[in-house]
């Protein structure tokens, strides 16, 4: 029985991102925690407890979920976009062209350009649903603090967080360019 196998069929970029956000959940943790403990002037403890039991519910259920919903995004928008771009010959050097390849994050194209591209763009839905995931639970680990200053508080410390994973993103980046591309004068 043979059997075809296509390399260009494209990176589902969960493979890609949650083994990315597992690896820097540990310093996401530490990160959050300081933020929120200095802002509502909580205890170490309390604040690495929440930190931690927020983490890891955002990573395992935020972290699939933005991909998701990228991923039906990106089959809602791009592909009754693709026949009328093929059809006309839109795509390449067009401004549709970086609308196309933005909407397929979910599910890009196997270079490590796009990947690295996606793996950036993923960030943003991610976000989102860690505050609105996370909120509930710092608010359930401290019912006497404040409700208002606890989601200004976890706003915050993703914001820090992000920062952080977008930053090892992109020294990743710049690492992959200067070992993968060192005499064509990339970087």
């Amino acid at each position: 029985m043979h059997h075809l196998f296509l390399a260009d069929a494209g990176v589902p970029m969960i493979c890609v991102q949650r083994p990315f956000m597992f690896c820097a959940l540990l310093p996401v943790i530490v990160i959050e925690a300081l933020i929120v403990r200095r802002r509502l002037h909580l205890s170490n403890r309390r604040s690495f407890i929440a930190a931690t039991k927020a983490n890891f519910f955002s990573t395992l259920a935020g972290v699939p979920l933005a991909w998701i919903l990228m991923l039906i995004a990106e089959f809602t928008i791009t592909r009754p976009l693709v026949s009328v771009v093929e059809k006309n010959h839109w795509l390449t050097g067009s401004p549709l062209e970086y609308l196309y390849a933005v909407a397929n994050i979910g599910w890009t194209a196997p270079s490590p350009v796009m990947v690295d591209i996606a793996g950036a763009l993923l960030l943003i839905p991610t976000f989102f649903l860690s505050v609105f995931l996370e909120r509930r639970s710092y608010r359930s680990s401290w019912p006497d603090v404040d409700s208002k200053a606890v989601n200004r508080s976890v706003w915050l410390a993703n914001l820090g967080s992000y920062c952080f994973l977008l930053a090892v993103l992109y020294v990743w980046v710049r690492w992959q360019f200067h070992f993968t591309y060192p005499r064509m004068g990339c970087i």
